[in-house]
This record gives structure tokens, C-alpha cells and sequence, in this order.
């Protein structure tokens, strides 16, 4: 009757329902399908840059050195430190320079109308405006101030030296840690081929023991003992890969790449020569480093800042001239003006007494601090020696070692293959050249490691870049 149609006067048949939900089903399942090619097209695009690894970049020594000299945080730091003194000296050397100042304004003024007819009778037809303007320009400049500038200028001199000589210092001791780091890294590496030596002759072994069990030349507890035994070197295998990985992330953070990296093997497996130590000569060169430059260049630069600090009540002269113009109309009212003025300070309230003294004190805390160097310079060199006479004795050793337990083991492999040998036996056969080979290898990299500490304290870059102070 309003036009509603109520559901009993609607024609539904049960094939017409199934009909109109096969076609809604239908128009859904295609809907589905290509929303589902859609996400997949998507993902198969992206996988290579979601779930790809990039691969570590390898670095050879030379490289690593390159790469830290010109790009670690601490050069950078030294860096800035150096361009900040250079900008001091700017900044005192203005001091003394001629200033030149121009100044300008302009007023505008208005009086309304009620008020000037309030204060007086004169009538107006309009508001005023008054325009007003004043401009000068004045040059000031220091003639005089009894030498202060000079001995600033000579402080700040001595300590832009001294920056120079911290960033050289800090260089030497960037590429004394990165190679030492490097031959850390390149130690890990040698170590986990002898742990990988280890296991294949521990597998060999393994495959041997099971043909004799298996023709009754040995007994099965000799499988046993060889499986142990290779479970044993697969965890010395473990171990050796994690500290390797652990080595890699410590050069990385030493050289300031903050990215995984890899070696690249460019040292001779040759043993280097025990270097002449001449403890005079190596002294001397010592006492030349770069930080014990820069040390007394800043005990020296104090004594000038007491230089500055004496001449406190010391009379200065300046000079200056000026002119102006300025009015409401025009032309401006114009003046000019020359000025030459001497000041002499006569009571400070004992400023420049306490000024003194603290600047002696400074000077005071940084010869101490020269001295304390040359003593950590000395340790530093005495500690380097004993160190390099350390790992190359240990080095022969080693080497003298290792031989012997190649000849052992070959005797006992020997033994055991001619049914008179126990596995016992060769098992510590195997453990003690495995253990030797490691001994030598450590020895090894720790005799140039020790060579990279002794050019360290002896203020020395690394042989293998070329760098131009």
C-alpha cells in the first residue's frame, strides 16, 4: 500500500538463490585471486632487497690503513681540533684590526589633531607627521696595548703546533691499532685452517679405525676413541670460526668501517727477521714522538700567556673617528669628530696578581705533564722490547716443537697402522702437533704484532703506507 513490499509477496525459488550465491562466490574468488598475484608479484620484487645479504667487502692491510688515516673518528676529531686553533689566532690577530661601524635610523612622528588644538590654539586642518633620521659612521682601531696581542698571537701559534703534532700522534696510533688488529684478525684465520687440518686428519683416521674393526685388526673401542675424537676438534673448529668472527668486528670498529669486512691474506709466511736494537738510538727516537711535541709546545705556549698575564697594567692606545648627520629637514645637521684616548690601569683589584698566578700554574701542570710522558715513552719502549725479544723466542721454540711433534706423530701413525700402537697413543700425538701448529702460528703473528707496538712507541707510521706530513 506505501509502496513496501513484504516478504511474502516475494518471489524467491531455491534455484534462483543458488544462482545469485554462486555468482557472489564467484566475483569473491576472483577478487581473492588477484589481490593474492598481487602480494606475491610485490614480494617476489622485493625478496632480493629484503632478504639479500650483502657481501663483506675484503680489505688487505694496505687498504684498511688507507681507509682509517682518512675516514676514523678520532682523525676527525683531531681534525677539527686543528682548525679550531687555526681560527683563534684569526680571531686574536682581529683584535688589533680596524673597525668600521655604520649606523642609521629612521623616526616617523604624529600628532593628532585634538591634542595640538588642546595645547594650543592654532588651527589645523590635518594631523602631523614629523620624519627624523640620524645616521654615523665611526672607525675605531687598537694603535697600542704594551705587546698583549704579540703574546697571544705567540700562545696561539705554539698551541695551532701543538694540534698539528696531537693529529700526527693520533695517526701513528690509529695505524699501529689497525695493523696489529689486521695481524689479530690474520691469526684468527691461520688458526681455523689448522682446526680444519685437525678434523680431516681426524676423519681420515676415523675411516681407517672402522676398515681395521671391521676385518679384526682393532677393536670397536678404537671407533669410539676416533669419533670422540673428531667431535672434539669439530667444537676446537667452532671455537676457532667465533674467534675469528670476533677479530673481523674489532678491526672493522678499529679502522671505522662500520660494515662487516674480510681479510685478505697478503702476509709471507716467512719468518721475519729479529730487528737490531740499539736501546740508545731507539731512545732517542722515542723522546722525538709527536705527543711529547706537542706537550712542550703547550708548556711553552703558557709562558706567554704569564707574558700576557704581566702586562695587565700596561697602558693601551686607540684612535677613532666619526660622522654624523641627522635633523628633520633638509640639509641634515652635519659634525664630524677624531678621537685618539690612552688608558693606564692603575688598581684592577688584584686581578692581574691572581692572572699570574694562575697561568703560572698552568705552566707549572704542563711541564709535569712533559715529564710524564718521557716516563711513558720509556715504559712504553721498554715494554715493546721485552716484547719483541718475547715472541721471537718464542718463535724458535715453536718452530723447533712443531717439528718434533710432526716426527712423533708420524711415528705413532706408523705404530698404529702396524697394529703395535694404541689409540691413546696417537690420539695425543695428533692433540700435541695440533696444539703446535697453533703455538707456532700465535708466535707467529705476535712477533709482527710485537714489531708494530715497537714502531708505535717509537713514534713510527706502518712501512706499508706512504703518508707525507
Amino acid at each position: 500500500m506505501n509502496g513496501f513490499t513484504s516478504p511474502k509477496n516475494v518471489g524467491f525459488s531455491p534455484e534462483s538463490g543458488e544462482k545469485k550465491a554462486k555468482i557472489t562466490l564467484t566475483a569473491k574468488s576472483t577478487r581473492f585471486f588477484f589481490c593474492g598475484a598481487l602480494i606475491f608479484a610485490s614480494i617476489n620484487a622485493c625478496a632480493p632487497y629484503l632478504f639479500s645479504e650483502e657481501a663483506p667487502a675484503t680489505f688487505s692491510l694496505k687498504a684498511c690503513l688507507e681507509y682509517g688515516l682518512s675516514k676514523h673518528p678520532n682523525l676527525q676529531q683531531a681534525d677539527g681540533a686543528l682548525k679550531s686553533a687555526e681560527a683563534k689566532i684569526g680571531q686574536i690577530r682581529s683584535g688589533m684590526g680596524t673597525k668600521v661601524n655604520l649606523q642609521s635610523s629612521f623616526n616617523r612622528q604624529r600628532q593628532e589633531r585634538r591634542r595640538v588644538l588642546t595645547t594650543s590654539r592654532i588651527s589645523l586642518s590635518s594631523d602631523d607627521l614629523i620624519d627624523s633620521s640620524s645616521n654615523s659612521l665611526t672607525v675605531k682601531k687598537l694603535l697600542m696595548d704594551s705587546g698583549k696581542t704579540n703574546e697571544r698571537v705567540k700562545s696561539g701559534q705554539l698551541s695551532l703546533k701543538a694540534a698539528r703534532y696531537d693529529k700526527l700522534w693520533q695517526e701513528v696510533l690509529v695505524a699501529s691499532d689497525i695493523k696489529a688488529a689486521y695481524f689479530k684478525a690474520l691469526q684468527a684465520k691461520a688458526l681455523i685452517a689448522v682446526q680444519e687440518d685437525a678434523l680431516s686428519r681426524y676423519q681420515v683416521h676415523l675411516d681407517k679405525v672402522r676398515s681395521f674393526v671391521e676385518i679384526g685388526v682393532r677393536p670397536p673401542y678404537d671407533i669410539t676413541k676416533a669419533e670422540v675424537d673428531v667431535a672434539n676438534s669439530q667444537v676446537a673448529l667452532i671455537k676457532a670460526e667465533s674467534d675469528f668472527r670476533v677479530a673481523l668486528s674489532v678491526l672493522a670498529k678499529t679502522t671505522g668501517i662500520d660494515r662487516e669486512i674480510a681479510v685478505e691474506s697478503t702476509i709471507k709466511n716467512e719468518k721475519p727477521g729479529f730487528p737490531i736494537i740499539d736501546k740508545e738510538t731507539l731512545l732517542s727516537e722515542t723522546l722525538q714522538r709527536f705527543d711529547l711535541s706537542a706537550a712542550s709546545c703547550r708548556a711553552i705556549s703558557t709562558e706567554h700567556q704569564i707574558g700576557e698575564a704581566r702586562k695587565g697594567l700596561s697602558p693601551t692606545l686607540s684612535g677613532g673617528a666619526g660622522y654624523d648627520w641627522s635633523g628633520s629637514v633638509t640639509p641634515m645637521d652635519r659634525s664630524w669628530n677624531m678621537n685618539l684616548s690612552i688608558s693606564v690601569p692603575f688598581l684592577d683589584g688584584r686581578l692581574t696578581k691572581f692572572q699570574i698566578r694562575d697561568a703560572e700554574g698552568i705552566f707549572q701542570s704542563n711541564q709535569a705533564k712533559v715529564q710524564q710522558l718521557k716516563l711513558a715513552a720509556k715504559s712504553d719502549l721498554e715494554v715493546a722490547i721485552s716484547g719483541v725479544i718475547d715472541s721471537f723466542k718464542r718463535l724458535d721454540a715453536t718452530e723447533i716443537l712443531l717439528r718434533q711433534t710432526s716426527e712423533t706423530l708420524k711415528l705413532a701413525e706408523g705404530r698404529y697402522d702396524a697394529g703395535v700402537g694404541s689409540p691413546i697413543e696417537i690420539t695425543d700425538a695428533r692433540t700435541s702437533y695440533s696444539g703446535a701448529q697453533g703455538s707456532f702460528i700465535t708466535a707467529f703473528y705476535d712477533s709482527l704484532i710485537s714489531l708494530t707496538k715497537l714502531d708505535a712507541a717509537r713514534g713510527k707510521l706502518p712501512e706499508e703506507i706512504n703518508f707525507e706530513f
